[in-house]
């Protein structure tokens, strides 16, 4: 790293570090908002030469760091199709367009409850996993090549990328703030284990095995989590899901109960978390104040951000809100005074990074006038 470069990263680090504890830097932070997905298009190339080719998503995303400027990034969301595709994979499918798709899928019935309840790594490795990748549910040896394979491409390719990223972002003076990623313990046992229309279900008529299967699935993702670093630039990434569809009622009994435990858990171990809260929370907030202060940032998707910084200002560092239809389908006034509006709202005292309410995943989910609008606007008068 050249001496500009290494300079640029301390300036850019302490901005983050500043906003992360609550405090006012210099500026507000810009995320970069790009997912892998959408830096292969931009850099010209199909979503099949991309995700196939680790050299060739490489190149397209060291082409959006010299194109666009910000402050940090996290790690470019990346499933490599050929890893699914040597395990059989039924979580995850490439479509005719390139991207990986996570269709509805579960593999634990729900008279099997028990079983996951009482030994669930187990009940992972024996009967979920075999379940949902098929080539591991062949008799041996012919499950052990497969799984022999999926490593092999796994150490190879996703090894590789990891590696790729950190080059780059070390090349041009970003700080990368990553450390892999675990699920709530709710999300977790609905998204693979018993798919969103099982735990839809399950909740009503086995609702005592839903939560027990949450407290064995939190232990699971706590022990997972421990494996990384602890620290501000190795957070923890986690996406939630099923708020959005609970009652309240169903909230503080499946869910929050194993989240809170979980988040604390890992933060008093030093770990630092960037936390997707996928739809409005706006209902809650309330909840969100009990968890560990300056240890979070909230990328907010829906909701009052008004409501959100006046609940949780004290609580963690909040960035998202700006909506990704804006700058796709705006003006550039109208991106330019919501951007404002955001500084206005969620900026006074510290503790806000820019971003939009998601990630953009193709060429055709933002207008790049509009995007680079906001961004010259958030470098000139973005200032705390």
């Amino acid at each position: 790293m050249k001496l500009d470069e290494k300079n640029q990263y301390q300036a850019r680090l302490e901005r983050f570090t500043k906003a992360f504890l609550l405090e006012e830097p210099d500026r507000i932070p810009v995320e970069i908002i790009f997912d892998a997905t959408f830096c292969i298009q931009y850099a010209g190339y199909s979503l099949t030469e991309g995700t196939w080719d680790i050299n060739k998503a490489g190149a397209a995303i060291e082409k959006c760091f010299a194109d666009f400027e910000f402050d940090y990034c996290r790690s470019f969301t990346f499933r490599s199709p050929q890893f699914y595709k040597v395990l059989g994979a039924k979580t995850f499918i490439q479509s005719n367009k390139g991207y990986m798709q996570h269709p509805e899928v579960h593999g634990l019935e729900p008279n099997e409850y028990r079983e996951f309840i009482e030994n669930p790594f187990g009940c992972l490795t024996e009967k979920v996993i075999p379940r949902l990748y098929t080539e591991l549910d062949q008799p041996k040896p012919y499950n052990m090549v497969a799984l022999i394979k999926a490593m092999h491409v796994y150490n190879t390719a996703m090894a590789k990328y990891r590696d790729i990223q950190a080059s780059i972002a070390q090349k041009f003076g970003v700080p990368m703030v990553t450390g892999g990623a675990i699920e709530a313990p709710m999300d977790f046992v609905a998204d693979f284990i018993r798919g969103f229309s099982g735990i839809v279900l399950d909740i009503r008529r086995n609702p005592d095995e839903v939560e027990a299967a949450c407290e064995a699935a939190m232990h699971l993702m706590i022990k997972k989590a421990m494996t990384g670093k602890p620290g501000i630039t190795s957070q923890i990434f986690i996406p939630l899901h099923m708020p959005a569809f609970l009652r309240e009622q169903q909230f503080a009994r499946f869910y929050w109960p194993t989240f809170k435990k979980m988040i604390a858990t890992l933060a008093e171990a030093g770990h630092c978390f960037y936390i997707f809260f996928e739809g409005d929370w706006a209902r809650y907030y309330d909840y969100l104040q009990e968890l560990p202060a300056k240890k979070i940032i909230a990328k907010m998707e829906y909701g009052d951000p008004k409501l959100a910084k006046e609940k949780l200002g004290k609580t963690m560092c909040i960035t998202g809100f700006f909506p990704q239809s804006l700058l796709a389908n705006g003006t550039k006034q109208q991106c330019v005074d919501k951007i404002k509006e955001l500084i206005e709202v969620l900026a006074p005292g510290g503790g806000y990074m820019f971003s939009a309410d998601k990630n953009l995943i193709g060429l055709s989910d933002v207008n790049m006038e509009n995007y680079h609008a906001v961004i010259d606007y958030l470098f000139k008068h973005g200032n705390y």
